[in-house]
Order: structure tokens, then C-alpha cells, then sequence
């Protein structure tokens, strides 16, 4: 019951489930609401650059999501939050900036992969662990269909001809009473 109750928790606006709309979809806001709830930190804001994050995917593209097929009525809300999301302040390294910064990240920070692909803020999310003195993205392989540790460090990761444009930062706060 309490894992159910902290999946709640970070999934779900303010923590409260609710209606389809309630769940945090995109990384930027679950990073900021997250934060707002005192349960990451956002430790680019400190050392990153800004970054211009325009999100509309998910009402631009309702048929990718059975909910939205389900429930035209949320496509609007979505849409609104969508705005407010794209309106807020946000920080990532970019790839080309990650092996200068890479001291500043620690195991266990979440990281979202920034993407240049149009009305999405991230592509792909993991968790850094570390191999042999250097951080490796754990996280669910789409091409292998499982979660594993990336092969190559951080940095090797984000290759330059791909859409990743670099990282968002959520770092969790101890929280456990």
C-alpha cells in the first residue's frame, strides 16, 4: 500500500490521482511539480542552460493516446496544461556541455533526454548509475525491449547525429521518515 501510495504521489499532479489529465505526462512538468512537491531538486538550475521547451504533442496528436480517443474532452484540458507547462522556466546541460559538467551529476539522478523533436520536451528517460568510475544511463531499452545499463558512459550516449540535445536533471530528496 505505501508503494502504491508514493507511485501516486510522483506520477499524478500535486499527488492526487484523479482523471487522465491529472497524470504528470511530460518530463518538464514532472520535474517542476516534483520539485514544487519537495521531492527532487533541479540542480541544472543552478549550472545549465536555459531551454526552450514548447510542448503540444499529446494534443496535436490525440490518436497516439487510447485515453484522449477515449475522451475527446480531455484533449482541451491537456491543451491547457500544455500552455502552462511550455510557460515555466526550465534548465538542461546540453550534449555538447556534458563532459565538462559531468562532475556536477551523481547516481541516482533522473535524467531526461532532451529531444529536438517538435511539441516534446524529452525522448527518453533514465536513471544514472555508476560503472567503473563513470555514469551510465539505466533505463528501458527500446530497441532491446528491457531495462539495462547503456553500454558507453553518459556522454557516448548522447551521439551527436541523434535528436537528443541533452539533459534534464531531477535529483531525489531523501524523504523517507
Amino acid at each position: 500500500m505505501r508503494y502504491t501510495k508514493e507511485l501516486e504521489k510522483i506520477r499524478y499532479r500535486d499527488g492526487k490521482k484523479g482523471d487522465y489529465p491529472t497524470r504528470l505526462h511530460y518530463f518538464s512538468d514532472w520535474i517542476y511539480n516534483n520539485a514544487a512537491n519537495n521531492l527532487v531538486t533541479t540542480p541544472a538550475d543552478s549550472f545549465g542552460a536555459p531551454l526552450d521547451v514548447e510542448v503540444n504533442f499529446m494534443s496535436t496528436h490525440p490518436d497516439s493516446y487510447k485515453h484522449l480517443q477515449r475522451n475527446p474532452a480531455f484533449i482541451s484540458v491537456v491543451a491547457e496544461q500544455e500552455k502552462e507547462i511550455s510557460g515555466k522556466d526550465y534548465f538542461y546541460i546540453p550534449k555538447e556541455e556534458i563532459d565538462e559538467k559531468m562532475h556536477l551529476l551523481r547516481e541516482g539522478d533522473i535524467i531526461g533526454l532532451t529531444t529536438s523533436i517538435e511539441g516534446l520536451d524529452v525522448a527518453h528517460v533514465g536513471v544514472l548509475v555508476e560503472v567503473d568510475g563513470k555514469l551510465h544511463l539505466m533505463h528501458a531499452s527500446q530497441s532491446n525491449l528491457k531495462v539495462e545499463v547503456s553500454d558507453e558512459p553518459l556522454s557516448s550516449f548522447l551521439k551527436p547525429n541523434s535528436k537528443n540535445t541533452g539533459i534534464m536533471i531531477a535529483r531525489p530528496v531523501d524523504n523517507l521518515n
